[in-house]
């Protein structure tokens, strides 16, 4: 085998390596996502892209829930309430949230197996050369 050919073969490996992985630590986080309407959980996607794959949580409010917010004070406009009473313009203090790390966690420990997914694969793709 040359050594194109060898890189190839090593880069191909290394790919499918990452993406299993990738893989597994998605399926680890939508069973670690904080769930109270589901929303959250639902707009979780795991794709397969040219150098890698990446894990997506499309809520507007999943970065807050992955990593956390200092307390903060927030400028409210005015709206009407589901009753019908308007509430004029005010600020309001935010609470600390604290992150849940639920992709974090999850990718940490699904890459805790790489050397063993990894070693498995180029098992998998490469022959085993024997010395007489």
């Amino acid at each position: 085998m040359n050594k194109v050919v060898f890189q190839a073969k090593l880069k191909e490996v290394l790919l499918e390596t990452i993406q299993e992985r990738v893989k597994d630590g998605y399926e680890r986080s939508q069973q670690a996502v904080p769930v109270i309407t589901g929303n959250l959980k639902r707009s979780g996607k795991e794709t397969d892209i040219d150098n890698g794959a990446k894990i997506e949580y499309k809520m507007e409010y999943a970065s807050i829930v992955e990593r956390g917010a200092p307390a903060h004070y927030e400028q409210l406009g005015g709206f009407f309430r589901k009753n019908g009473a308007f509430v004029k313009a005010h600020t309001r203090h935010m609470p600390e949230k604290k992150p849940k790390n639920y992709i974090k966690n999850s990718l940490k420990t699904a890459f805790e197996r790489f050397s063993i997914t990894f070693d498995s694969n180029l098992r998998a793709k490469f022959k085993r050369v024997t010395w007489k």
